[in-house]
């Protein structure tokens, strides 16, 4: 039999899970950035840039609760506010 709550995201998401993966993005974030320097073309520098930026995103969006972390409740309360 298959485990109805493997499809449904998690309903308690702590604060201490959101802080630790969010500034852990942010830091490796950072050390792209940094090593963003030691590159000599030009294609490489894009590209580290570019990666660099999504782990940002993703680490901001993991400690704000935004998308793609976002719960269904979350999403429901959006929806009902729009209407």
């Amino acid at each position: 039999m298959a485990d109805k709550n493997i499809d449904s995201p998690t309903k308690n998401d702590c604060a201490s899970c959101r802080l630790i993966g969010g500034f852990s993005l942010l830091l490796c974030s950072a050390y792209v950035f940094s090593a963003v320097k030691r590159y000599n073309t030009k294609f490489a520098k894009i590209s580290s840039g570019l990666f660099g930026i999504s782990l940002g995103y993703t680490g901001i969006a993991r400690l704000l609760n935004m998308y793609p972390f976002e719960t269904h409740s979350n999403l429901k309360e959006k929806k009902n506010a729009n209407f």
